[in-house]
């Protein structure tokens, strides 16, 4: 439903506005219609408030444990893609990086970071955190909760290459959220880990 409605809004939207290439346009607007139905699913249907969703502000001190997770995360995830290098001929580069690395017009740009940095960490965070991973963890336990949504997470990205990176990046976000029970804290250290890889792509 998110795809169809993604597709139908993009397309509105470039009616009126002259936005170019209109792939990044479909993914922003399809992330925020996912967001919407998920959250709208969970108010209207389970009948769930806002805490128990996830959504619980941060202390001072959770906002910045979650932006040094955010830094930590993306370390990591070099340092893999370092070794990873060791054993593959050819990394194949993802479609996102691929778009930050051709982008020439400043509309690219600021359309890639908003996806990158904003949409991209709040619809995931409140599909998988918030969604996949509560579910899972009411039928399961805290630990198999973890561990199924991190795998999906990683499967869902399409990128067999950096697969095991991804779900260690997931598993990191998922204990965040659990320890201090709120969707802000992988929000904010997802938001961290992409504005860092994605500015070590437009910088060098």
């Amino acid at each position: 439903l998110s795809v169809v409605l993604g597709r139908l809004t993009s397309g509105i939207i470039k009616l009126f506005f002259d936005l170019g290439e209109d792939t990044l346009l479909f993914n922003i607007c399809q992330s925020i219609i996912l967001a919407v139905l998920v959250i709208f699913w969970q108010r209207k249907v389970e009948k769930l408030n806002w805490r128990m969703m996830g959504f619980r502000r941060l202390k001072p001190r959770e906002i910045i444990l979650s932006v040094c997770c955010g830094g930590l995360i993306c370390l990591l995830l070099l340092l893999l893609a370092l070794a990873e290098q060791c054993f593959a001929e050819q990394m194949t580069v993802q479609a996102l990086v691929r778009a930050a690395e051709e982008a020439s017009t400043r509309s690219m740009i600021i359309k890639i970071c908003f996806l990158s940095i904003v949409i991209a960490p709040i619809s995931e965070e409140i599909m998988f955190r918030g969604f996949i991973y509560r579910k899972l963890k009411d039928a399961t336990d805290e630990r198999w909760g973890i561990i199924i949504t991190s795998v999906l997470f990683g499967v869902l990205h399409f990128d067999l290459y950096r697969l095991f990176s991804l779900i260690l990046a997931a598993v990191g976000l998922n204990i965040l959220r659990e320890r201090h029970d709120s969707l802000y804290a992988s929000m904010l250290a997802h938001s961290v880990w992409n504005a860092l890889m994605l500015g070590l792509v437009f910088c060098f």
